[in-house]
């Protein structure tokens, strides 16, 4: 079988030239994050993305996810690399702070983003989902929402147990 591996090193050469020609490094809100931290969050993504995702994809393939009695059921070792994904603090990498998140700056979260699409482009729908989810609420930025959902969208709680969106009437359609 395959394996991936993410090209850490043309990421972090990528990042270090992107934060000294934009001048980044001259924004006090990034001074937290150094070439040492964003490689260390690469190398984990990297690690993440061979050991736990990439493998998923020949259940995926093979299983698929299917609609039965009104539910939707993941393959084998799905439910678990999202319970690892949320538990990682993967889904709240680049969510607000102010809600749970770890407020990576995108510049940084891109490339680890681009290594989950590499490694298992289906299982990163699920988390796609949450992060619009939660941007659409930030921005909207009413306070009655943001206090009923927006933890638990970051946290990835709610979407482990119930993921109404899978169990409406046009599911079963959306899987054909």
């Amino acid at each position: 079988m395959s394996h991936y591996s993410a090209p850490l090193q043309e990421m972090e050469f990528l990042l270090n030239h992107v934060v000294d020609a934009r001048g980044f490094n001259n924004i006090a809100a990034f001074d937290e994050y150094d070439a040492e931290l964003v490689s260390a969050v690469l190398e984990e993504a990297a690690k993440f993305s061979a050991k736990v995702l990439w493998p998923l994809n020949q259940s995926g393939d093979i299983e698929g996810c299917q609609f039965h009695q009104g539910l939707v059921t993941t393959p084998k070792g799905w439910v678990d690399a999202y319970r690892q994904f949320c538990e990682n603090g993967w889904l709240s990498l680049a969510l607000p702070v102010a809600h749970g998140g770890q407020g990576l700056p995108h510049y940084i979260a891109a490339p680890v983003h681009e290594m989950w699409l590499s490694a298992n482009m289906s299982f990163v729908m699920f988390q796609t989902l949450t992060q619009g989810a939660v941007s659409i609420l930030c921005r909207i930025n009413d306070p009655s929402l943001n206090r009923r959902y927006l933890q638990k969208l970051v946290s990835g709680l709610r979407l482990r147990k119930t993921k109404s969106l899978y169990r409406a009437p046009q599911a079963k359609k959306n899987l054909r």
